[in-house]
């Protein structure tokens, strides 16, 4: 008996056995038809399904025959030579297989860039550059994020005197029933951060109402804008600076340029201990890290402030968003503040709905009285111009504050934020 282990006939191993003569593959053949072990309501075994050599051969040159019939038709029906057909089916599914890791790759990419933000903490004092700081809402509420990400159903809060992740739940197709899973911080990132608490949106309880990114940034520490300017720390970057003066019409970012003259703007931010500047960190990472340009606003340490790459990447910043006013125009940077340092939310999330073209043409600075199309979430709460914890698909609307908050005045002007 030779065993044909790569040889089968409908999904099942063959076994292919030589007879001695004629005679006997007749008398093998009718043991086989006439064994009554096969037959009745119990079967001593199953019956041994066989074919003879001259079968096989005749259905295998059917099968070649068909075959080979099908895929000319299948050529002359194509629109293109075989070469290009096999050429799109290829460049199809390089695509397919592009489009169904993409999504993964990026998330990945996402939650290592936080990890590695968070490693690079070291103390508690951090600085913020101030005209990023001044649009942090601006910049929370663009739709930054790549599609189908689970991270969007995560937002920001605080409770009980610091930090935490709200996750929100959903239907899950996946399954059946009313089950619902959460989107929740991956345990490996929270670990890294400090242990980061992680609350469902249904259990959250009373939230503490902020002035969306940048109010949450700041709990705990107060206004930086409220201090005097000596806590502000001036950077000026010399190959900045000779690139604003000799270069205005560099292909380098040159309106950040301009509105820069070479020097920058930080606000000292200080935190009560690392693992609260950590928090922070992470927060402001993943509120506004932009898929498409990869970056996020950079919270950074004091030896970092004179760094050319540092400068770059705040200078793509103000082009990616439109912070490019003129350190003198004061007005605009009223009308940001009025736009969007005058909502109170309970939750802020990862990522909002304007698009960048609206937010690159500066709409919010032709229309400042009107509502600002923030993603900072929430609803009214009674007897509160703050809003309370949403429910139900998103977090839910923004609330105005009762007063709008003052232009800010100090030194250069608005220029710094």
């Amino acid at each position: 008996v030779r065993n044909y282990r790569d040889a089968v006939w409908s999904s099942e191993p063959m076994l292919s056995y030589t007879c001695q003569s004629v005679l006997e593959a007749d008398h093998l053949v009718s043991v086989l038809f006439n064994f009554r072990g096969f037959g009745g309501l119990a079967p001593l075994v199953q019956p041994i399904p066989f074919l003879m050599e001259k079968s096989v051969l005749e259905v295998s040159a059917a099968v070649c025959i068909q075959a080979t019939y099908r895929s000319y038709r299948s050529r002359r029906a194509l629109a293109c030579g075989v070469r290009t057909a096999v050429a799109l089916r290829r460049a199809a599914l390089c695509i397919q297989q592009a489009h169904r890791w993409g999504g993964l790759s990026r998330r990945l990419s996402f939650l290592q860039g936080a990890a590695q933000a968070v490693r690079e903490i070291k103390c508690s004092t951090l600085y913020i550059e101030e005209r990023l700081f001044l649009g942090l809402n601006l910049i929370n509420g663009v739709d930054r994020m790549a599609s189908h990400m689970p991270e969007k159903g995560l937002g920001f809060a605080w409770k009980d005197d610091h930090l935490v992740v709200v996750a929100r739940n959903f239907a899950d197709s996946r399954k059946e029933g009313p089950k619902k899973r959460s989107v929740r911080l991956p345990a490996w990132l929270g670990a890294q951060a400090g242990g980061l608490e992680t609350v469902n949106l249904s259990e959250a309880g009373n939230l503490t109402p902020v002035v969306g990114l940048q109010g949450l940034l700041t709990m705990g520490i107060g206004d930086p804008h409220e201090r005097h300017d000596r806590d502000l720390v001036t950077v000026t970057v010399a190959a900045t600076q000779h690139a604003a003066m000799v270069e205005p019409c560099s292909r380098y970012h040159p309106k950040a340029l301009a509105a820069s003259g070479g020097r920058l703007r930080f606000l000292e931010l200080k935190f009560r201990s690392l693992a609260d500047a950590q928090h922070r960190m992470l927060l402001v990472y993943m509120c506004t890290f932009s898929a498409r340009q990869g970056l996020a606003v950079p919270l950074t340490h004091k030896t970092t402030l004179h760094s050319p790459t540092l400068a770059q990447q705040i200078f793509h910043l103000w082009d990616s968003y439109g912070l490019t006013w003129s350190p003198s125009d004061r007005a605009t940077t009223y009308r940001l503040r009025q736009r969007y340092l005058q909502t109170y939310m309970d939750v802020v999330p990862l990522a909002g709905r304007d698009n960048w073209s609206s937010v690159q043409g500066r709409d919010w600075l032709h229309d400042a009285t009107e509502k600002a199309s923030s993603p900072l979430l929430g609803r009214p709460a009674s007897g509160s111009p703050a809003s309370a914890v949403g429910r139900g698909p998103s977090f839910g609307s923004p609330v105005s504050c009762t007063s709008p908050l003052p232009p800010l005045v100090g030194g250069e002007g608005g220029g710094g934020g």
